[in-house]
This record gives C-alpha cells, structure tokens and sequence, in this order.
C-alpha cells in the first residue's frame, strides 16, 4: 500500500467532460430552447463546440453541391456557437444566416461577429455577409427568407431533435422540412451531417417518401477524428411534388445497408491507424479526511466530476463502486474502487490531494 501527501500544484492541458454536460445528460431528442440555452450557457460558453467534423472535411462537399460560392446563400440551421458561418466565408462561402433556437448561443456569436469586424484586413476574413437569428425550424421562417436558400447546412441538429423514428418523431421531421423547404429555392440541396443512426435513416427516407425530396447519403472521413464513429452527409435535393423522379427513392433497406458498409470500412481503417490504448490497472483507493464532520457523498461527486480547470479535469478515469470505512475517533474515510491508465495512478493520487487540499489529509492505494 502507498501513501501520498501533499505537492505542488500539476499543470492539466487536456480537458474532460464537464460535470455540466453530466448534468444536462444526453442531448439527442432535445429541440426545446431551455435546454440548449443551458447547454451554451454551460457547456460551451465562449468556446465553439463542433459536432461530427470540421469546416475544411465538409468543404469538398459543400463545393460540389454549391458551384459559384460566391453567389450561394446558405442557411446554417441549428448552427449553435459554432465557428463554421465565420470558416466558410473565409473559404469562399460569405452569404449564410446562421441561425439557432437558442437565444444564447446566437447572443455569443453575434459578439464574435462584431468582434472580427473590428479586426481590419487581412488580419480577419470578410464577415459582414454573416448573420445570426434565433429561430426555430419547428415554427415557420419568416416571410422575408421565402424561396431565399441555395442550400441548407445542418451539422448535428436533426440527430439532436429526433431521439427515435416513432410517428411523433417523423411528424416534426415533416414539418421541419416543410418550413425549411418553403426557405429553400427549387433545386437547393439539404445537407444533413450526421452519424446516420438507423431511427435517423428512417426518419429521412419518410421525409423523402412524404414527396418533394430526392435522398441521396455521402460518408465523410474526419480527418482529426479518433472516434470510430463515421459520420455521413445526408443530401435531400429539394425537387417540388411534380417534378420527383420516384425511380430514383432510396429504400431504407438500400441506404441502411450503404451505409453500414461503409461504417464498418471506416471503423477497420481508423482502428489500424489508432495506437494501441494504454494499458490500465484497477485500483483501491482509500481517501481519508482530515474531520469528521466532512461530507464524503459530496466528495465522491467532486471526485467523479470535477469542475473545470480542477488537477482532477485531465484524467481519465472509470470511477466503480464506493464504500465509507470507519477508520476511528470518528472520522470515517471513503473507499472507492476505479480504473486508471497505469503510469496515472500516482498523478491521480496527487490530483486528489490538491484538488481537496482542504478535505483530504491522505490518499492510500491498494493494487
């Protein structure tokens, strides 16, 4: 058994999920404003959070479906405090309405724009054909946006807003897409990022099956990605009622197995190239404090998630189950069995130590 005190203070550069997000759990099936106004204000405030895949893994796409750049308007729905609308019009994209349900998000971004138009050139790319809204693609857009659309980007927000593919969820996706569409001019292409989960796939073939649409599907390959997840672009070229070609519908069954296909290619590929994990090593800690009158629930949970910036914040750690020990005179200590990358084990012991500096008078392990 080895016993740590106390040291000096560790410098952490690689941030963990935050107890915030914790909190707030899973995102998927949420489109109401409360949640995602928590989310930014929380999560990712002052810190562009990007799903899927960056600007320049989308721009082979976008440049295909959308010739002449320059001249193209592109809705970004659900564009969250993303820096895409700011990287696109750096990359030959300027026109985009970047718009989200969220009234804090777009407040941040709208901040960031006026921030960079202060910069003058070339030190910030031109950025005044960027603007911001808060809507929602539940309700109607407004009038003046009518038929207005080259092309809509959304990286994200419909996995975001259908957690399964029940007749309540394939309802909002038809009117999503209705409201949408009214935006969009004939031939105007939907690009929807997603991780094509098979409740996503069946949502859209439903759309495109409720007439209007043509459904086609794109892999993407992420280039800084290390998750095996791939995410793919699903394109819905809007067509009008009398002009759909229905010999060109996808099934689901067609699609889902395209897809699958190439997920499964992706997830061999980034496997081979991924250096094997570290190894790890389960692990007994005893953390005794300093007075009994200290509140070992409330410990646990700053153990398991630590607040930003906390030495705790760096780690990786598969936190299992718990015990509180008597230890005498009173003071009880708190057992707890977790699993941790090998050469970590006394780095943690020592984050411990800071992180509750005023708690925690020692840190035992037993292997």
């Amino acid at each position: 058994m080895a016993s740590f005190a106390k040291v000096p203070p560790l410098s952490c550069s690689v941030a963990a999920p935050t107890a915030a997000q914790a909190d707030l759990g899973d995102p998927a099936g949420h489109y109401d404003a409360a949640y995602w106004d928590s989310w930014f204000a929380k999560v990712s405030r002052g810190s562009a959070f990007e799903w899927y895949c960056s600007t320049s893994d989308l721009l082979p796409l976008l440049r295909a479906q959308f010739p002449e750049s320059s001249t193209r308007y592109i809705l970004h729905a659900g564009s969250g405090n993303s820096d895409m609308p700011f990287e696109l019009a750096a990359h030959g994209f300027p026109r985009c309405l970047a718009c989200d349900v969220s009234p804090v998000a777009i407040e941040e971004m709208q901040s960031k724009k006026a921030a960079r138009m202060s910069e003058p050139p070339p030190s910030s790319p031109d950025v005044s054909l960027v603007e911001f809204a808060a809507l929602d693609v539940l309700s109607s857009l407004p009038p003046s946006y009518s038929c207005s659309f080259d092309g809509v980007l959304d990286k994200g927000l419909f996995d975001a807003m259908m957690s399964d593919s029940s007749p309540s969820s394939l309802s909002r996706a038809l009117t999503m897409f209705r409201n949408v569409g009214e935006a969009m001019k004939d031939g105007a292409v939907y690009v929807c990022v997603s991780l094509a989960e098979e409740h996503i796939t069946r949502l859209l073939v439903g759309v495109a099956e409720g007439g209007g649409w043509e459904l086609s599907v794109a892999p993407l390959s992420p280039e800084a990605a290390t998750s095996t997840l791939r995410p793919f672009a699903f394109l819905l070229k809007k067509v009008g009622d009398n002009k759909e070609d229905k010999a060109k519908r996808r099934s689901f069954d067609e699609l889902n197995a395209e897809i699958c296909s190439a997920r499964e290619e992706y997830a061999k590929r980034k496997t081979k190239s991924q250096p094997a994990s570290p190894p790890r090593t389960l692990l007994f800690l005893d953390v005794k404090p300093y007075e009994s009158e200290c509140d070992l629930d409330s410990l646990l949970s700053r153990l398991k998630g630590p607040a930003p910036g906390s030495p705790l914040s760096s780690f990786s750690v598969l936190w299992k189950s718990s015990s509180v020990v008597p230890v005498g005179y009173g003071i009880n200590k708190l057992s707890v069995t977790c699993v941790v990358e090998s050469d970590m084990v006394e780095e943690l012991c020592d984050a411990i130590m800071e992180a509750e500096e005023d708690e925690v008078q020692s840190v035992d392990v037993d292997w």
